[in-house]
């Protein structure tokens, strides 16, 4: 799913369902550093939703305690396709890493850009860079992260893989 796309069947099937709604509602009602923690926990929460549905025994992990880049690292080697979201994963956790851990801290243009540039091409809208806002390019990009995990998990559930090239 790229920004462009956000008008087929599946993402409106998707974009209707509790999960998305609860997501969407909550990146409306927040600045961007809120945005950047909600989304992230959003994020995360997939990571762990798919790890988990995909292991005989996954209470074993205690997934609940493992960090996020683990999280990553184990959604690649269950052979999800998550490859091409690797880099932004990573982008966006180091992000969130630096402004939860410095009150001082702010997000950039550049820093939205960086996240946004981290995505696979083929989930990337070009215009998007020139006429989008901070706020609106954060929202963007945590949204097609969010959107393509959920496909992720439930292309995993159907028993099919998806494989996303960089």
């Amino acid at each position: 799913m790229n920004i462009r796309e956000a008008g087929t069947a599946e993402s409106e099937e998707f974009s209707r369902s509790p999960e998305a709604r609860a997501f969407f509602a909550h990146l409306q009602n927040e600045d961007v550093l809120g945005m950047l923690i909600r989304g992230h926990l959003y994020i995360e929460e997939k990571l762990t939703a798919l790890i988990e549905r995909n292991l005989r025994q996954p209470k074993k992990l205690k997934l609940e305690k493992k960090s996020f880049s683990l999280k990553i690292e184990l959604t690649i080697a269950l052979g999800f396709g998550a490859e091409g979201l690797q880099e932004a994963l990573v982008v966006l956790n180091k992000l969130r890493n630096r402004l939860s851990h410095n009150l001082r801290a702010e997000i950039t243009r550049a820093d939205c850009v960086r996240l946004y540039k981290a995505l696979p091409k083929t989930l990337q809208s070009l215009e998007v860079l020139d006429i989008y806002s901070e706020l609106s390019l954060l929202k963007a990009t945590l949204t097609v992260l969010f959107g393509y995990l959920a496909g992720m998990s439930a292309s995993a559930s159907a028993g099919r893989r998806l494989h996303l090239k960089r």
